[in-house]
C-alpha cells in the first residue's frame, strides 16, 4: 500500500484524481507489476460502451505492453513477441481518445520513452534497407504526434525509398509546414534529435540524387535550431558549399 500511495503522489494531480475515481484498480495493477491482469481488465473498459471513449484504459494498456517489452523473458512469447508494437498501437488509440491532450502533456516522459524505442527500431530497419518496416514505425510516431516534423521527414524518406513519390512529397510538405509555422520550437528533446538526424539523412540523400537545392533549403530551414551542432554544420558546409 505504501508503494501505491507513493506512486500516486508522484503522478500529476489531474491524472491521479481521474485514476482514483474511475480506474483505481488498473493503477494498482500497474504499480504491482501485474501487467497481464491489467491488460485483461483494461481491455474490458475499451469494449464497454460506457468507457470505450475514455483515454485512460488505452494508456494503461500501452504502459503494460511497454513494461512487458522490457523483460520479455518473463512472459509468454505470444504476449511478449509483439509487446512493443502493441505498446505503439495502444499509444495511438489513446491519442485518438485524448482529444484535449490532457494525458499526453502530463505523460510526456512516457511518450518520449516510447518514441525513443520506435526510433531505434526504425533506424535498425533502415540500416537493413527494410523501408516498409521503418515506414510503419514513423507512421506510428506521426499518429502519436502529428506535429513531429522529424517523424514526417523520415516517413517521407521511407516512402521515397519504396518509390511512393507522391506520398513522400506529401510527408515532406507536412514537415515543412510544421517547421515554417513554428512547430519545431515546442518539440521535446527526443523529437528535436530526430528532426536533426532527419534533415541530415534526407539532405545527404537528396544531394546524392542531384537535388542539392532541396537539400540546401532544408538545411537552411533547420539551421537556427542546430547551428551549434558540429555534425549538422559539417553536413551544412559540405552541401551548401
Amino acid at each position: 500500500m505504501k508503494k501505491l500511495l507513493l506512486f500516486i503522489l508522484l503522478l500529476p494531480l489531474g491524472y491521479a484524481a481521474q485514476a482514483q475515481d474511475d480506474y483505481d484498480n488498473l493503477l494498482e495493477m500497474l504499480v504491482d507489476e501485474k501487467y497481464e491482469k491489467l491488460l485483461y481488465r483494461a481491455e474490458k473498459y475499451t469494449l464497454d460502451d460506457k468507457t470505450k471513449k475514455q483515454p485512460l484504459p488505452y494508456l494503461y494498456m500501452s504502459m503494460a505492453y511497454y513494461e512487458i517489452n522490457k523483460t520479455p523473458e518473463e512472459f509468454d512469447e505470444d504476449l511478449s513477441g509483439k509487446a512493443f508494437n502493441n505498446c505503439l498501437k495502444y499509444c495511438v488509440k489513446h491519442r485518438k481518445k485524448d482529444k484535449e491532450n490532457e494525458y499526453y502533456t502530463e505523460y510526456e516522459d512516457f511518450f518520449d520513452d516510447v518514441r525513443k524505442g520506435a526510433i531505434a527500431e526504425a533506424e535498425l530497419n533502415i540500416d537493413m534497407l527494410k523501408f516498409t518496416k521503418s515506414k510503419s514505425y514513423f507512421k506510428y510516431l506521426v499518429s502519436i504526434d502529428k506535429s513531429d516534423p522529424g517523424a514526417w521527414m523520415m516517413k517521407g524518406m521511407s516512402e521515397f525509398k519504396l518509390k511512393s513519390r507522391k506520398d513522400s512529397g506529401l510527408s515532406w510538405d507536412k514537415a515543412k509546414e510544421i517547421v515554417e509555422s513554428g512547430g519545431a520550437e515546442v518539440l521535446t528533446e527526443v523529437q528535436l534529435g530526430l528532426f536533426k538526424r532527419a534533415i541530415i539523412y534526407c539532405a545527404e540523400m537528396w544531394d546524392e540524387a542531384g537535388e542539392s537545392e532541396k537539400a540546401r533549403t532544408w538545411l537552411e530551414l533547420g539551421y537556427e535550431y542546430f547551428k551549434d551542432d558540429r555534425e549538422y554544420n559539417v553536413t551544412f558546409e559540405s552541401i551548401s558549399g
